[in-house]
């Protein structure tokens, strides 16, 4: 679970509510459409124009998103758990196979179970990019169903948080997070901070403590990383850690920059071997040094736009 991205909407104000209702003629021509366009792509990926290809790849991803919210998110845990036992059943008659219905059933559980701590890993899962295979742990040499090599297959990481930056950009994200976080409270009071948009939601005073244990996790997993040989990482609900009162907003920023910049000494200067360092997630399995300065850099950015909304609403109060 780590940080909790995933609970915000939820816990903090971001529902996502339907654009507009559709009917089911007109979600089948959409599945219809969205299927022709991924059949041209794969027809042109096959042909070698892969920039074309690559476009309409991103049309069908910006559907998927667009539909999703179109319809709201099953943000309510018992509705979360009851859709997810619908897609089950179907997927089940679908005639998915069973180590994967198992492996969805896993986490089906440790999410209905316990929000508080990290599920349980599930393996790595991998698809085959020429015939759709899907591959949950170990990766086999070649597709058994049709000989495609493991290199070109397509492996599915657990939150596009982990998908690594280059280590310059991450760098230069972690390095002006402080900033623009003074930037986007400039002129707010404390008091001002210190009110939520509405009652039971967060406000920017709470988020800003959300990024400082957030920084202070990030912190003790570069000295692990650094110093241990593929250390275990604890999954950690961030989220849940309550703020210490007695800080005011301004102090809590000034606490994340000073921590920020004694972890930015320590990673500065390292090799690609350095920042290629492994360690082991209870949660997201194997990961490296990059691959975690690239979640939390892109963390930081997750929360930016929620401080503003938060700012628009208490300053029009």
């Amino acid at each position: 679970m780590d940080t909790g991205t995933g609970m915000h909407g939820q816990a903090h104000g971001q529902t996502h509510g339907h654009l507009h209702d559709q009917t089911p003629g007109e979600d089948a021509g959409n599945y219809e459409r969205l299927i022709r366009l991924v059949r041209i792509a794969l027809a042109l990926e096959a042909h070698g124009y892969y920039n074309a290809a690559k476009l309409l790849r991103a049309i069908v991803y910006s559907e998927e998103i667009r539909a999703g919210n179109r319809q709201g998110l099953p943000v309510p845990i018992a509705e979360l758990d009851q859709q997810m036992q619908i897609a089950i059943g179907e997927l089940q008659s679908a005639g998915i196979a069973p180590q994967i219905i198992e492996a969805l059933q896993h986490g089906r559980q440790g999410a209905l179970e316990d929000r508080t701590i990290s599920l349980t890993e599930i393996p790595q899962v991998h698809v085959c990019r020429t015939c759709g295979e899907i591959f949950l742990g170990r990766v086999p040499d070649r597709c058994p169903t049709c000989g495609a090599r493991a290199l070109t297959f397509k492996e599915f990481l657990p939150y596009y948080f982990l998908e690594p930056l280059p280590h310059r950009q991450a760098l230069l994200a972690l390095k002006s997070t402080p900033d623009e976080l003074e930037q986007l409270v400039r002129g707010l009071t404390e008091e001002q901070m210190g009110r939520p948009p509405a009652p039971g939601e967060w406000s920017i005073r709470d988020v800003l403590w959300h990024l400082l244990v957030a920084q202070n996790i990030f912190a003790g997993r570069v000295d692990k990383i650094l110093w241990e040989h593929n250390p275990s990482l604890k999954g950690v609900a961030a989220w849940a850690i309550g703020s210490e009162g007695s800080l005011s907003a301004r102090e809590i920023l000034q606490r994340l920059r000073t921590s920020r910049q004694e972890t930015l000494d320590k990673l500065r200067g390292l090799t690609l071997q350095g920042w290629l360092r492994p360690a082991r997630h209870e949660e997201f399995g194997q990961v490296t040094l990059l691959q975690q300065a690239s979640y939390f850099a892109k963390h930081d950015r997750y929360h930016m736009p929620q401080i503003e909304a938060i700012r628009r609403v208490v300053e029009g109060a």
